[in-house]
């Protein structure tokens, strides 16, 4: 692991432009709603830009991180011996990049913006699939730091957003198939699980489409490790690494943990992400003595969360932590807490450290969580496409991988206002 430091410029962005960008969200969210149960993409309101050669005014943007964030460049031996054996079929990310590149590709994402160095060809036309109706605020981040990024580069672009449920991978396979007759310059799409749409993102890339794989940061093995036509990958996967993630957060529940109790889980979809997330640390705490009483598949769906939690109390009273990986989750078992009377007697994890997991943190109703970096995802995005359009390619990771840091209820909002600061300074969904 490496840790990036920088310094935090105050004021990034201003109150009024951070709720014009909500409320233009919250309009597109509606509108992708409506045309994903028409099985429809629908082109998001975009301001456009026509193409010039004239440079915009770049306005000064944080250096670097903050101290203590962690960027996931190496894989601990706890989260290797585990994920060797349950996801054979991937690469672990940080096994085909070096700390070097990765370090030096998040250093400019966490930089003051550069204007594109070239002249535009094109409107680039990008296409975006992504779980748009997830409750977590992680991809409104992504979202807004992406287009507000591509404005300040200067790049002309045109976006289509194609949304949907986390879990609706059929809706997803056929917003692939939209892509691909629509030919995008760029499509971003992060899967509802990687492998379930393998066959969709290879036959993108085969039509000579530029694929980001988003939301991952382990490359399909059979697909090489070469970029498209040399190999099978596509231009890049970008994510927080989620082997870091699940690795931090089953190193503090040792912490919390008293000898011998005993602990849920609740996993999300079958797959690589909650294998991560929630494997990784069920099995730390295995080999520490403690039971796992309950094994639930929850969907990373809130009313799921909710319900299982519910049968959980009931059938072991004297569960001690339920351990999940996701905001909508962790949403749903503080819920089922809450009303059962149970806040504070069993302990609960999020992931993602976002503006609604740290109320409930600050409330006594959250434990720790995860906190990423969240609009590095987005503005990570934007820099790949513009490496790309500048002809850099050799330069971009294949795989781009954010910082993380662990927030804990011990903690208090001015102990984490640096972090959110930098973590929010497109999108602002913290604010204090």
């Amino acid at each position: 692991m490496r840790k990036v430091n920088g310094n935090i410029r105050q004021g990034v962005q201003n109150m009024q432009r951070r709720k014009r960008m909500r409320n233009r969200f919250l309009v597109a969210i509606a509108m992708v709603l409506l045309f994903s149960v028409l099985g429809m993409g629908r082109k998001a309101p975009v301001e456009q830009k026509p193409v010039v050669e004239q440079k915009p005014v770049v306005e000064q943007q944080p250096v670097g991180m903050p101290p203590g964030v962690v960027v996931g460049v190496e894989v601990p031996d706890v989260a290797r011996n585990f994920l060797e054996e349950e996801v054979p079929y991937v690469y672990l990310g940080p096994d085909v990049v070096s700390p070097d590149e990765v370090t030096g590709f998040m250093e400019v994402v966490g930089s003051p913006t550069v204007p594109l160095a070239v002249t535009p060809r094109t409107r680039y036309r990008i296409a975006m699939i992504f779980p748009s109706l997830d409750l977590s605020d992680a991809w409104y981040c992504g979202w807004t730091a992406f287009e507000e990024r591509l404005k300040e580069m200067g790049i002309p672009y045109e976006l289509t957003t194609m949304g949907g449920a986390i879990g609706d991978h059929v809706l997803q396979a056929a917003h692939i198939e939209t892509a691909i007759a629509q030919k995008y310059h760029y499509v971003i799409i992060a899967p509802g699980e990687l492998m379930v749409q393998k066959a969709g993102i290879q036959r993108m890339i085969e039509a000579g489409i530029n694929v980001i794989v988003w939301n991952y940061t382990d490359p399909i093995r059979e697909w090489g490790l070469e970029r498209y036509p040399d190999g099978q990958q596509p231009l890049a996967y970008m994510a927080f690494s989620d082997i870091v993630g699940g690795t931090m957060m089953g190193e503090y529940a040792l912490t919390r943990l008293e000898p011998g109790s005993k602990v849920a889980l609740m996993h999300g979809i079958p797959g690589m992400l909650t294998q991560c997330r929630v494997g990784i640390g069920a099995a730390m705490m295995e080999a520490a003595g403690h039971e796992i009483v309950y094994v639930h598949y929850a969907d990373y769906d809130k009313t799921k969360a909710y319900e299982a939690t519910k049968a959980i109390v009931v059938a072991y009273p004297d569960v001690d932590l339920i351990y999940n990986c996701s905001t909508a989750m962790a949403y749903g078992i503080v819920a089922a807490l809450k009303e059962l009377g149970l806040t504070g007697q069993i302990m609960v994890n999020g992931y993602g450290g976002g503006y609604g997991e740290q109320k409930h943190l600050w409330a006594g109703e959250l434990n720790w969580a995860v906190m990423r970096m969240q609009d590095d995802w987005g503005v990570a995005l934007a820099e790949i496409i513009k490496y790309d359009i500048e002809g850099r390619r050799n330069e971009i990771p294949l795989v781009v991988i954010g910082g993380v840091v662990l927030i804990t209820d011990d903690m208090t909002p001015d102990d984490v206002v640096a972090l959110s600061e930098y973590a929010y300074r497109y999108s602002g969904v913290v604010e204090y």
